[in-house]
């Protein structure tokens, strides 16, 4: 019995310093040398549109490492893979760019590690339509309104009666008056109605024949063409 004693000491102690060897050739024999072996990982991203929905399929996807940049393209499902060498302790620091038709490139920032082969799923904005330049269309210049024959026949008679021969302004403002009255708003907007309105208050105030001087020039540009 006193010899069992004795012995379990020596045993718990045999245990233990096998234990520790086992321990220390796994931290500084084993691991060292496999934490150098390099294993291919593969690499799966996803390129969608903005919305997230859709797809983006033939999307050429480059990696910017720092001795290579492989390339590959996306799938009907807008899948992309990347097989790596990698090390367990391997961290690479990568820039990832997407270039597909009809949307702006993409770039960003990646770590790739052993623990995560899943890349964080991408989303492409579409590009700007382009804008069609349009042929200008020449537009036909408005022809010349013709003015009527109540109006001509009454700028016939003002400028009659403005005449020294027979001199009646009074009469002469009327005509005017009557002649505005029965113009096209086109036709009135080519009168100059500073000159208009001045005749109109000389013609209140009893001076018809400052008023038929005013209204002349007023329309003169209407007369000119007749």
């Amino acid at each position: 019995m006193g010899t069992a004693k004795h012995d379990t000491p020596i045993a718990v102690a045999v245990i233990t310093a096998a234990a520790t060897l086992v321990a220390a050739y796994w931290q500084f024999v084993w691991k060292p040398k496999n934490d150098s072996i390099e294993q291919n990982l593969e690499y799966v991203g996803r390129i969608v549109d903005e919305s997230g929905k859709d797809a983006v399929a033939s999307a050429k996807v480059s990696l910017e490492l720092p001795n290579a940049r492989p390339i590959a393209y996306t799938d009907s499902e807008g899948v992309f893979k990347f097989t790596m060498p990698m090390t367990p302790k391997s961290v690479i620091n990568a820039k990832v760019r997407v270039e597909a038709s009809g949307y702006r490139q993409y770039d960003r920032l990646i770590v790739l590690t052993t623990t995560h082969t899943t890349l964080q799923e991408i989303h492409l904005q579409p590009t700007a339509p382009a804008t069609r330049s349009l042929p200008l269309r020449s537009h036909p210049r408005n022809p010349e309104p013709t003015l009527s024959q109540d109006v001509q026949l009454a700028l016939a008679n003002a400028q009659k009666f403005a005449n020294t021969h027979y001199e009646d302004f009074r009469q002469a403002c009327r005509e005017y008056t009557v002649a505005y009255e029965r113009l096209t708003k086109y036709q009135r907007d080519r009168l100059d109605t500073d000159e208009l309105n001045s005749a109109r208050t000389a013609c209140d105030a009893g001076d018809f024949r400052l008023a038929t001087a005013l209204f002349t020039e007023g329309f003169r540009p209407l007369m000119a063409g007749h």
